[in-house]
């Protein structure tokens, strides 16, 4: 357990880091941008390669990829291994290509028609164009961090994304404060920062391989067993990649179509939210837990998978209940500190925060049902996620379609949340159908519990904290929510690890352990 904590904390540390300059990022986008119109063509021009990554790099060719990777490694050689990745990348560096030339041959068609589109949509059109070579690097960068994460390296992949955050702050720092660049200007220079911190990405991992391993790439186009098993995992669980990130590609779509041209913009600022505790735990319990439970499988260890398991659960349960509780309770005092400057006024908000309640209560289940996800591919079943996935898909755009002809921006939010929670549940019900590997009934319900009080216990706190603070006298919106946020997030931490101590839930008890110990070390030392 120490040892699967110990990297969890090592991808939680980078994440956290990440996550903080993401949202630096952020702040200086919204302070350049606001919700304007230009500001959501970047977003949608940004989150099309995006799109790719999630389904080509990091999502299901890695999830394809790192079980067989693994296998081999275990049951033949390392130097064995190394080939199949290059086999592999040789592949998927010519479908990125044909996909690039595809998408750049589509954009060019698009303007040498001359269709008459309306200004928002032309933009968007041309940032995509200049975003779309992205695609190549990071996925290519993704599919090496794998490979790293498989040999428990990961350090390279979980600092990656501190290079593209640190480019763009950069570019948005350079270009809108010191150059005044502004509108479509700027939205250009931050889809070139993209590129550049894209070919970064790619090139760490690729140094931290070479230099860890001794791997070199070579184009192979030879074949081999594992080449076609692969292939056959990645074909079926691709259609289910794609359809949730198509998910996402809608309802951005759907948000820019509103006639509030700011509805893009504050789905995204919500998501990225909701993403700051998704990307720092649950995701690195994922990235920790996933190629561990694929190694413990292929030397046939059904006992140690359960136990991988049932650990990666608990935890993602006990940090991501907790997290959206308090993200919903505080959403007015984080957008108030955060990003009510320049362009983003109060009124932008105003319209962000419910958006953003809605948004932190998917939190949970969007985070259960990536881990059950990645449960299903350890065990190399990629047909129940995909038909997971169409059914979200279908329940999603039904949803939003009616929804926001009533509510706006507040429909699309409340079908994406509702779509998650119905996609979390028939994955549960599909997994306690077909697999032995966890008891619901008994281990489950054991760290449940704890769960929902300590979460109970820390909701009471910082409703009332929050309240009391804002009663205080002679203080502007912005000092009263950056008091709350100071306050009440270390004191709800507090509250929630005292609570869980209390149950003696297992990890804080080995977390105890371990500063003990450390301590001691310290003292004699």
């Amino acid at each position: 357990m120490t040892g699967i904590l110990g990297n969890i904390s090592l991808v939680s540390g980078f994440t956290i880091l990440s996550r903080v300059l993401g949202l630096i990022r952020d702040m200086l986008f919204f302070a350049c941008f606001g919700g304007s119109y230009v500001g959501g063509a970047f977003v949608l021009a940004f989150t099309l390669p995006n799109l790719f990554r999630r389904m080509l790099g990091e999502g299901t060719l890695s999830s394809a990829f790192i079980p067989i990777f693994s296998e081999t490694i275990e049951t033949k050689s390392l130097v064995e291994g190394l080939s199949l990745l290059n086999k592999v990348l040789t592949r998927l560096a010519l479908g990125l290509v044909a996909i690039l030339l595809l998408g750049l041959s589509l954009v060019l068609l698009v303007q040498s028609i001359g269709l008459s589109i309306s200004t928002k949509w032309r933009l968007g059109i041309e940032l995509c164009s200049v975003t779309l070579p992205y695609v190549l690097v990071v996925c290519l960068s993704a599919l090496i961090v794998g490979a790293l994460n498989a040999r428990k390296k990961f350090a390279p992949g979980a600092s990656s994304p501190i290079i593209l955050n640190f480019v763009m702050i950069s570019a948005l720092g350079l270009g809108g404060i010191i150059y005044g660049l502004e509108g479509e200007d700027l939205a250009l220079a931050l889809c070139v920062s993209v590129l550049i911190g894209g070919f970064l990405q790619l090139l760490a991992p690729v140094c931290s391989l070479h230099r860890l391993e001794g791997w070199r790439y070579k184009p192979d186009f030879g074949r081999s067993d594992e080449l076609s098993r692969i292939r056959e995992l990645f074909v079926v669980g691709a259609f289910g990649a794609a359809v949730g990130q198509v998910n996402v590609l809608i309802s951005r779509f759907l948000g820019y179509s509103l006639p509030e041209g700011e509805a893009v913009s504050i789905l995204f600022l919500a998501s990225r939210l909701t993403e700051l505790p998704l990307g720092v735990f649950a995701i690195a319990i994922a990235t920790v837990v996933f190629p561990e439970m694929a190694r413990l499988l292929g030397q046939k260890n059904e006992s140690g998978f359960r136990s991988a398991f049932t650990k990666g659960l608990r935890l993602t349960l006990v940090i991501t209940l907790p997290a959206a509780m308090g993200l919903a309770l505080l959403a007015e005092p984080i957008l108030v500190t955060l990003f009510q400057w320049g362009n983003f006024t109060g009124t932008e908000v105003a319209q962000t925060v419910p958006v953003l309640m809605l948004a932190s209560f998917g939190l949970p289940f969007y985070a259960v049902s990536a881990f059950f996800i990645r449960g299903f591919h350890a065990r190399k079943d990629m047909k129940t996620p995909l038909l997971a996935a169409m059914l979200s898909l279908i329940a999603n755009v039904a949803l939003s379609l009616v929804l926001m002809q009533y509510w706006g921006v507040l429909g699309l939010a409340s079908a994406n949340c509702l779509a998650a929670v119905f996609q979390t549940f028939f994955l549960v019900f599909r997994w306690w159908k077909e697999s032995d590997s966890i008891d619901f009934e008994n281990e489950e319900s054991s760290y449940l519990f704890p769960s929902i009080v300590s979460t109970v216990a820390m909701c009471i706190v910082v409703a009332f904290g929050h309240s009391g603070i804002q009663r205080l006298p002679d203080l502007t919106d912005k000092a009263s929510a950056s008091i709350s946020l100071a306050v009440l997030i270390p004191l709800a931490l507090v509250v929630h690890f005292v609570c869980l101590w209390a149950f003696s839930f297992p990890e804080v008890k080995v977390i105890y352990e371990s500063l003990k110990s450390r301590l001691r070390r310290s003292e004699q030392n």
